[in-house]
């Protein structure tokens, strides 16, 4: 029963991370998806891409959704190809500085921000409004999901199996490398592969 248990709130913590990845995703491209286009499509020098690739990765807190996005506009030829990929590495700039922020110990910010992203997103009459109340919702979610998740592999922090799994990723690099590219294939989503490694090793059961 303990294994069930302990499965059953790591699935449950993962799922909840991932919609809530989703939700902020979708409520940043419903409310300002046309203006991050033409942003993009303004962009004629490398170092204004950089920066509007990891300002809209760390908008969206995806670095996939600015590659999608820069793909699209690389195939109607808007977009240069070098321009393009620096908009493309200053995304992967912009989902490290996500990583960064959510991984500190905010989450007792959650309560409030899904109060306040909850009225927005129920009682405001603008779309941009709700929209932005999605995104906050979507935050808060992130952060009770990894709440969850450190929780959950708490009591695993002095597990022997585990003790031993962390010292073969520590010496074995391309099998670290491995799991994590599986993982973020898995969920479809490399912000949230990342969040979920730094919650175990900030529950130390890493």
């Amino acid at each position: 029963m303990p294994i069930i248990e302990f499965l059953l709130n790591i699935a449950g913590a993962t799922v909840l991370l991932l919609f809530a990845v989703k939700m902020v995703q979708t409520g940043v491209e419903q409310a300002y998806g046309p203006s991050f286009r033409r942003v993009m499509m303004r962009s004629r020098a490398k170092v204004s891409a950089t920066f509007c690739g990891a300002l809209l990765a760390l908008i969206m807190q995806s670095s996939m959704a600015v590659t999608i996005l820069v793909s699209g506009l690389l195939g109607s030829s808007v977009l240069s190809f070098e321009l393009g990929l620096a908009a493309a590495l200053g995304a992967d700039l912009g989902s490290a500085l996500v990583i960064q922020f959510l991984s500190l110990d905010i989450h007792w910010l959650a309560p409030l921000m899904l109060v306040v992203g909850g009225l927005m997103l129920l009682k405001s009459e603008t779309p941009l409004f709700r929209q932005i109340g999605r995104v906050i919702m979507g935050v808060a979610l992130i952060l009770i999901a990894l709440s969850l998740i450190r929780a959950s592999v708490s009591p695993l922090s002095n597990s022997s199996y585990l003790i031993d799994f962390a010292l073969i990723l520590e010496r074995d690099f391309l099998t670290a490398f491995l799991i994590g590219a599986l993982l973020a294939f898995l969920l479809h989503s490399s912000v949230a592969a990342v969040l979920m490694f730094v919650a175990l090793v900030t529950s130390e059961a890493l």
